[in-house]
């Protein structure tokens, strides 16, 4: 339950290490806030392993655990291959929003940059997630033959030797499906 701008009532007991209380109960009154809160999912994201030009993508939330709403006027990156979508939005109270990163890198070697998330949060305007990855050369795939067509009896089996190599400089993760012709 939000207390949100409303004054609440309790009573503070004073007590020593050991669990002695000392004196009476004293009355305090609290004044909840009004204010936005900017919270994330997330300090740090890693995507892992990537590849030049191939998009790697990878997401985060934005919180508003405040009483108003949050206003996020923009959400920027220190790194030229990272996109993030929207770029600005409202988050009501108590509410949340999907932002999506895409990371298009163009240089091999490791990955490490900044987003960052503005809004109107007054304990807290700005709020940072590092984003980290490591850019690799690229697999390639090379099958020899690069099609095959055979046609049998319903009685028949045959076999057929396909290469397959890998002349990048990454580990090529394949797998293989017969299907038949139409599907």
């Amino acid at each position: 339950e939000h207390l949100c701008g409303e004054q609440a009532q309790a009573q503070v007991l004073l007590s020593t290490m050991d669990g002695y209380d000392i004196g009476s109960p004293l009355p305090a009154s609290i004044v909840v806030g009004t204010a936005p809160s900017l919270d994330l999912s997330t300090t740090s994201l890693d995507l892992g392993i990537c590849y030049p030009g191939a998009a790697s993508t990878d997401s985060f939330m934005v919180f508003n655990d405040g009483c108003s709403p949050l206003e996020v006027s923009s959400i920027g990156s220190d790194h030229s291959d990272l996109a993030v979508t929207p770029g600005s939005f409202t988050v009501a109270p108590g509410d949340s929003q999907l932002v999506r990163l895409s990371c298009t890198p163009a240089d091999l070697g490791p990955l490490v940059a900044s987003i960052d998330v503005f809004g109107d949060d007054p304990r807290q305007p700005e709020a940072a997630i590092v984003v980290t990855g490591q850019v690799l050369p690229a697999p390639a795939l090379v099958l020899d033959p690069v099609s095959l067509a055979v046609q049998l009896d319903p009685d028949e089996t045959t076999q057929r030797l396909v290469q397959v190599a890998n002349p990048g400089a990454s580990p090529l993760v394949w797998s293989l499906t017969a299907r038949r012709e139409g599907q």
